[in-house]
């Protein structure tokens, strides 16, 4: 009889071979137990006389029996129709993974262990994290619940086998991709390792031997969050969430009470630090405040389902953070496309927060007013701190929406597009935020990153700096909203340059200048844009206008006309013609990357950008623009400059 596993990666194939192959990992394991723990005792009793294969096999049975009377939010994987997840098992069966949009098959090693640090088919690190968070076990599970079929309970046993026997915990801090931190933090958090774990219990392929490699694995992980994970950044909301559904799913560990009381303590101090006063998360990127906000809740929920008391204010932070994605979620149910976010679809995820905290009107927003109460705010709303301007017409699906960012740097993932203008109406978006596309640093990540790709100015063909800057006091006095117009003003004035990127600041060029824009929403109907320029000496001005591409673009002369499948249209109108030389630019590639638009990670596709040009002869210079919706019509607009007084 052969102590080798047929599996890929040939481990031990029964716990006579594990416990002779890694005495050191079986004594870890047992010395990391709090043997003193109820129900414990037999698994005690037969460590101090060191028949470890006996006390493998007790702790084993001990966790069967635990799962069948705790935890049962865990042993149904929640979905809306389970296509999708029976799609993904069957492709992990063969080891092929869809990541972010990329699907490949992951390589394996001679012995046929899976290459776990390998970075998929465009050599991506964002891929060998996802790789190593695991979450596809959860596909796993559903389709082994499902269609009651042992390949796939069998598949996670050979995974989990090939992960822990390959990955032991590095004892210092690392940043591969197996052992970073947010990668093990995510792991532990509820839906990843402690669904598999208790999930796969009745699985008679869930092997013994799995399960005590599994369970050694455990308070290493934990053990390296406890040392060295992040703060002040929406990476500590997933790596301490993961921290405390450790201590409460596996409270047997002789650390579970330090890691619960660690999480907690760390946690307030994060969500106090993370969440300014009005809601949004200081990175200011949406797609990021949302993550925060889950895990959050996370930690919440998960401390509530286990008597645990938790601090009123994280609460009343989850809920100002539900409030700042409701108002500024467009009237389509997607939220902002700034920074490193996705073009997130959010309707859902505020409709099922409505409930749950009894905030009906987060229910009308979301359904456009079909249901829930009427917000006492709005539809126009500012969030002083975050200097968010969201202008909106109405709670209607047809509303005309736009977000104009006045506010600070925030503490990560930000691009440099100070004063940006995103503008929507009748269920779709006109002018757009160019979105991230992906993290790996080449010039593809710097055109998207740069104020190239955002609807802001060059000057000289220069972008904006960046700068680190959080708020340290609320934006007051720049804004007013009233029944028949909104307005908001903000200013840039950190400096225009190339090579910002450089780590050494003598490589970096900077050109003083400062950019001021006013937006006023008139009439609920129409955006008149000023835009004020001030330099030193004569430059040459760019205003960039980037168009959504899935609307039809023209142009005539300097205006630029953008109408969807069902006619409505969107005109761009500069207030003095002549002023300028408009080049309409689409999907440029080479060294001058321009024109391109991104959804969603790994994804792009060409756009239009109306780059306006024109030389500031004088110090400084005032433009302005009318950006007109009309709805179903063509409207001729005719738009005429009055003198105004020095200064105005």
């Amino acid at each position: 009889m052969t102590n080798r596993s047929a599996i890929p990666g040939n481990y031990p194939n029964n716990l006579n071979a594990l416990v002779n192959e890694k005495p050191d990992l079986i004594r870890g394991l047992f010395n990391d137990l709090n043997l003193d723990y109820p129900g414990l005792a037999d698994v005690k009793n037969l460590v101090k006389k060191e028949k470890w294969i006996a006390a493998c096999k007790a702790l084993v049975d001990y966790y069967k029996n635990k799962s069948k009377s705790e935890y049962p939010w865990l042993q149904k994987v929640n979905t809306e129709n389970g296509k999708q997840e029976i799609k993904s098992a069957n492709e992990v069966l063969n080891n092929v993974f869809t990541f972010q949009g990329v699907k490949g098959k992951q390589p394996s090693h001679d012995d046929g262990s899976l290459n776990w640090k390998n970075l998929g088919p465009r050599e991506d690190k964002e891929w060998g994290y996802f790789l190593n968070r695991q979450s596809y076990f959860n596909d796993l599970l559903y389709a082994h619940n499902h269609t009651n079929k042992s390949v796939y309970s069998q598949k996670f046993n050979n995974l989990l086998t090939d992960w822990v026997y390959n990955n032991p915990a590095p004892g210092k801090e690392v940043q591969t991709v197996t052992w970073r931190q947010l990668e093990v933090g995510l792991r532990l958090t509820t839906n990843h390792w402690p669904r598999a774990f208790y999930g796969f219990q009745s699985a008679p392929q869930f092997s013994d031997v799995a399960r005590i490699l599994m369970l050694s694995s455990i308070p290493k992980q934990a053990d390296y969050i406890l040392n060295y994970h992040r703060m002040h950044s929406n990476w500590a909301s997933m790596e301490l969430n993961g921290l405390a559904a450790t201590a409460f799913y596996w409270p047997e560990f002789k650390h579970a009470q330090e890691w619960l009381n660690h999480a907690r303590q760390k946690m307030e101090e994060e969500v106090r630090y993370e969440v300014y006063p009005d809601g949004a998360q200081n990175e200011l990127t949406s797609h990021y405040h949302e993550v925060a906000l889950r895990n959050f809740e996370a930690f919440y929920d998960l401390n509530r389902k286990n008597d645990e008391s938790v601090p009123s204010f994280i609460r009343n932070t989850i809920v100002k953070m539900y409030d700042y994605l409701a108002f500024t979620m467009r009237p389509n149910g997607y939220g902002l496309l700034n920074n490193d976010s996705n073009l997130d679809y959010n309707r859902d995820f505020i409709r099922g927060a409505a409930g749950k905290y009894d905030h009906p009107e987060w229910a009308y927003i979301a359904s456009n007013g079909n249901e829930g109460v009427k917000p006492k705010q709005g539809p126009s709303v500012f969030f002083p701190w975050a200097g968010h301007m969201v202008m909106r017409s109405g709670w209607d699906p047809d509303a005309r929406w736009s977000f104009f960012d006045v506010g600070p740097w925030g503490n990560h993932h930000q691009h440099n597009d100070k004063l940006q203008l995103s503008v929507a109406s009748f269920g779709h978006d006109w002018l757009v935020d160019a979105g991230r596309y992906y993290y790996k640093w080449d010039k593809w990540r710097l055109y998207f990153v740069s104020s190239r790709s955002h609807n802001v100015i060059l000057v000289d063909g220069k972008g904006q700096l960046p700068y680190k800057e959080l708020a340290e006091k609320p934006i007051k006095n720049n804004y007013s909203i009233q029944p028949g117009f909104d307005f908001c003003l903000g200013s840039y004035n950190k400096g225009f340059g190339s090579n910002w990127w450089k780590s050494d600041k003598n490589e970096r060029e900077r050109i003083p200048a400062k950019h001021q824009r006013a937006v006023l929403f008139l009439y609920k109907r129409y955006w008149v844009v000023v835009d004020h320029i001030s330099t030193k000496q004569s430059r040459e001005i760019e205003p960039l206008w980037h168009i959504s591409p899935k609307v039809k673009v023209t142009r005539n002369h300097t205006t630029v006309v953008a109408t969807d499948s069902l006619k409505n249209q969107f005109q761009l109108i500069p207030a003095e013609p002549d002023r300028w030389k408009l080049d309409m630019i689409k999907g440029m590639k080479g060294n001058h990357i321009q024109g391109w638009y991104s959804q969603k990670y790994n994804s792009k596709v060409p756009n239009y950008c109306a780059t306006y040009h024109t030389t500031q002869k004088d110090t400084s210079s005032t433009f302005a623009w009318v950006l007109y919706p009309s709805q179903k019509v063509k409207q001729k607009v005719n738009v005429e400059v009055l003198p105004a007084p020095d200064g105005a």
